[in-house]
């Protein structure tokens, strides 16, 4: 299960650091930490679904959050890897589709990294298992997702 956090922390990192790079490289970098996502979290979602394996991790919450479970099972793991595959593939558009968008440093800076947040929060909407902590994850994918639609 800590290679599925790694995953998750990966696609947030992937649109966290492209903010400070040049133009040139930010798609190629989100691409690379898209890629390198993959090689952490399919191994666990394919265990789950291959298996009926259930991974659970435990987050420590002060109150009203509390305990938090986070539950990879074969169900969450097929949503688990549509998420996966679909914000590797949209990495992999962008690249090109982006290119449109040279010049614009803000304007990309901004797409990258409301895409791994919001490609990261989907992972957590899907695997969570506490009421407080889906509806914050909840929250997070619709407010990067509106401002992606917003690009």
């Amino acid at each position: 299960m800590n290679y599925f956090f790694t995953g998750i922390l990966l696609f947030s990192l992937g649109g966290f650091i492209p903010i400070f790079l040049k133009e040139k490289f930010k798609a190629a970098v989100f691409l690379i930490f898209a890629a390198a996502a993959q090689f952490f979290i399919l191994p666990d979602v394919f265990n789950a679904l291959i298996n009926g394996s259930v991974f659970e991790a435990h987050l420590y919450f002060t109150e009203p959050i509390g305990i938090s479970f986070i539950r990879l099972d074969p169900l969450a793991a097929i949503f688990v890897l549509i998420i996966s595959i679909g914000g590797f593939l949209a990495a992999v558009y962008s690249v090109s589709y982006m290119k449109m968008y040279s010049g614009k440093k803000a304007e990309l800076s901004m797409y990258y990294f409301f895409l791994g947040l919001m490609t990261s929060s989907m992972f957590l909407v899907v695997t969570v298992q506490n009421a407080i902590l889906f509806l914050i994850a909840w929250e997070v994918m619709s407010i990067s997702s509106f401002f992606l639609v917003s690009f």
